[in-house]
């Protein structure tokens, strides 16, 4: 057994802090209502990135939030090659806020646009076939990277739900 150079109190904190007051992995019912919240969250940074792709889902009667809490449950996992998913995670540890994974769904939205254009079940149907998005290697980091959110936007959105 090899001694860590760090603390364990250090070591512990490194690797716990990130996750500090993210509810991503647990089924608790706070977990669940704090999805509802990460919903609501996208929908508005959506409609404000991209409101006439928004307005078109509204019209059509298609749920972006729900494939954002797919994407979200399984840390975008699929949705790009391994190797650009794992840098979103590192973007997730390091900013220590889960507004990567939203500027992430609405780039990836913004990226699948011209696929999107139909009626609700052309959309539903492109959305399912994640082999068809074509994704240039790099798109969704960098889409996500260009997506500007910041913590006060997400924090007014969730204050205005809870209030």
């Amino acid at each position: 057994q090899r001694a860590s150079p760090l603390p364990e109190d250090v070591v512990e904190g490194l690797l716990a802090a990130p996750l500090d007051g993210q509810r991503l992995w647990t089924l608790a019912d706070d977990a669940v209502h704090w999805l509802v919240l990460q919903a609501r969250c996208l929908q508005v940074a959506l409609a404000a990135h991209n409101p006439k792709l928004f307005r078109h889902f509204m019209n059509e009667g298609f749920a972006p939030e729900l494939f954002y809490c797919r994407w979200l449950q399984g840390l975008f996992r699929g949705c790009a090659e391994d190797s650009e998913t794992v840098r979103l995670w590192d973007m997730f540890v390091f900013e220590r806020s889960h507004k990567v994974f939203v500027r992430a769904a609405v780039a990836l939205f913004g990226l699948l646009e011209t696929k999107l254009r139909g009626d609700v079940d052309q959309i539903v149907e492109a959305m399912f076939q994640v082999d068809r998005w074509g994704l240039q290697p790099g798109a969704l980091l960098h889409g996500a990277l260009q997506t500007k959110i910041t913590r006060s936007m997400l924090r007014e959105v969730l204050d205005s739900e809870t209030a």
